[in-house]
């Protein structure tokens, strides 16, 4: 197999301090391998410190309204990574952890980097788990929206919070678990402001501890 590296056409920094209005960038991509894939950046409010971070992997589909209120209502920077191609999928990994230790180079601390997925997003991060360095995994905060896992008892995750809508699912005691009345599909796309303000209450109150 050969080597896999990864690298960015602009450097970390350059989210963490972008010298155009904070706005969706569209520009930023993964260089993996000799291919590449995209990254886009959602930012909060332009008085905020730049200094929490959110790597969101989507679910089926990628809802850009989601990620822009996300960012806004949660005061993070989102770095969406567009798996949509298989290839990028099959070493979501590599990039995951390419994004991390450059974060971390960038004076950002673990606890201030977030992995959150929604729906079969969800369920990558958990297969995540056993590629991350397990004391980095531990630190980082955990947002899983609506997992398509059922049996989520054998994942001892530190740091994690679960809001689903699925009564036959299985926690631990480790995972703040919340299951909703509210639908979660109606969250994700944005259909319905007074679900969305519930939805984010959990997930504020959970970043805020």
């Amino acid at each position: 197999m050969s080597k896999k590296t990864c690298m960015l056409y602009r450097e970390v920094k350059d989210i963490l301090s972008p010298s155009i209005s904070r706005k969706n960038i569209s520009d930023y991509k993964i260089i993996f391998r000799e291919d590449l894939s995209p990254v886009q950046i959602y930012y909060p409010n332009i008085d905020v410190e730049l200094d929490k971070i959110s790597i969101y992997i989507h679910g089926r589909e990628i809802c850009s309204d989601l990620y822009e209120e996300y960012a806004l209502k949660t005061n993070n920077i989102v770095i969406l990574i567009d798996y949509s191609k298989e290839t990028y999928l099959e070493d979501l990994d590599l990039i995951v952890n390419y994004i991390i230790k450059e974060l971390h180079k960038a004076k950002i601390s673990y606890k201030s980097i977030s992995l959150v997925g929604d729906f079969t997003g969800s369920d990558i991060i958990f297969e995540l788990s056993s590629k991350i360095d397990k004391k980095i995994f531990d630190e980082m905060d955990k947002i899983l929206i609506s997992p398509i896992e059922d049996d989520l008892s054998k994942y001892e995750f530190s740091n994690t919070l679960v809001l689903s809508n699925n009564e036959e699912q299985v926690s631990n005691d480790k995972m703040e678990y919340h299951l909703l009345k509210e639908s979660l599909y109606d969250f994700i796309h944005d259909m319905d402001i007074v679900t969305n303000e519930k939805i984010y209450k959990y997930i504020l109150d959970f970043i805020e501890r």
